[in-house]
């Protein structure tokens, strides 16, 4: 996971390359590939130099897991919730390289959650069950951690959906003080105003397929994802009416989608792609204003998916990822900056 700090690309915890082997993780389930590491480093775009950063939590026990905690920038510190079994839940401090314990918090152990920053705050939200025992049960449930008191407030539960339909993966943002959240598969859209004890629904983007979000410019939350019959699907959620819309989907893009960044007024972002693809790598900005699509300079990348990317002002900081050797896990220890 990674988070973009206003100076620094701080990149903490992941998969290293993957091997064949197979062990029984510490949840009783199937963990082919290594494990994840819990060491981290920071990039200074200014100096094009990285630094090891201080070590950090670890699963209790040194318990092998490939769940891989999530985190987001509060403006000061990088909290990180996640992790399977006991929750990991910190904080890290650039500006001091310290971190902190925080409460783990009420909530269960999860998978593909969403982590955002809310009014100073820290939202986790949805998920899934780990692989294991009770494998892709959803988690409808979230919180709302305050990290400075390290107090936790449940929020209220989404709405139950088709549990075949993976309802508990969900993506999540703010704006204008209101919390947003969007089913990956079924789009369905809700928003949770401050102090309210229920979801409000926004409806769905109406899209047979899998959509995963980009970024947001101009109060326009885009996603990009697969379609029917491996076609690539695009659609923008409008955070200030409530209200979807499709929009042509880029050029070039496979179902992998997009790995982006919000820079301003435009979305910019980088294709995910196997390895094997015969395309050249390619490079995007979305226009919020007029749903257009341009090309940018290629990056001088080997293709890719799952990348941290950070967005600086200036340039698309695009490091590691995964391709398609071994079972899948990120493999690459390389990067570049793509000047917009």
């Amino acid at each position: 996971m990674s988070v973009w700090t206003g100076r620094e690309l701080v990149v903490w915890s992941g998969l290293p390359a993957t091997s064949d082997e197979c062990v029984t993780d510490a949840g009783g389930g199937s963990l082919c590939g290594e494990p994840a590491v819990f060491d981290g480093a920071a990039y200074d775009p200014s100096t094009d130099r990285w630094r090891m950063i201080a070590r950090g939590p670890v699963p209790a026990a040194g318990a092998p897991t490939q769940v891989i905690p999530q985190g987001v920038w509060t403006g000061t510190e990088m909290v990180v919730w996640g992790g399977w079994g006991d929750p990991i839940a910190a904080a890290y401090e650039p500006a001091t390289d310290t971190w902190r314990d925080l409460p783990p918090g009420p909530l269960s152990a999860r998978e593909q959650h969403a982590v955002v920053a809310w009014d100073g705050r820290v939202v986790v939200l949805g998920g899934r069950e780990p692989l294991g025992p009770g494998e892709l049960a959803p988690r409808l449930d979230g919180a709302v951690l305050d990290p400075a008191s390290g107090k936790w407030t449940m929020l209220p539960e989404l709405p139950a959906g088709d549990p075949f339909m993976a309802p508990g993966i969900v993506a999540a943002t703010v704006a204008d003080g209101r919390l947003f959240a969007v089913r990956a598969v079924t789009t369905d859209a809700y928003v949770l105003d401050p102090g309210s004890t229920a979801w409000n629904p926004l409806g769905s983007a109406g899209v047979n397929g899998f959509l995963e979000p980009v970024g947001v410019a101009g109060g326009q939350w885009l996603f990009v994802g697969s379609g029917d019959e491996g076609t690539t699907t695009a659609a923008a959620f409008d955070l200030v009416n409530g209200t979807w819309r499709q929009i042509a989907a880029p050029a070039g893009v496979s179902t992998l989608g997009l790995m982006g960044a919000d820079a301003g007024t435009r979305v910019v972002a980088v294709a995910a792609r196997w390895s094997h693809e015969p395309d050249p790598p390619l490079a995007l900005a979305w226009d919020p204003t007029s749903d257009t699509w341009s090309e940018l300079a290629t990056p001088s990348l080997e293709h890719r998916f799952g990348a941290a990317v950070g967005w600086t002002g200036n340039e698309l900081l695009v490091w590691g990822g995964a391709n398609t050797g071994g079972l899948g896990g990120p493999s690459y220890a390389d990067g570049a900056a793509l000047g917009i």
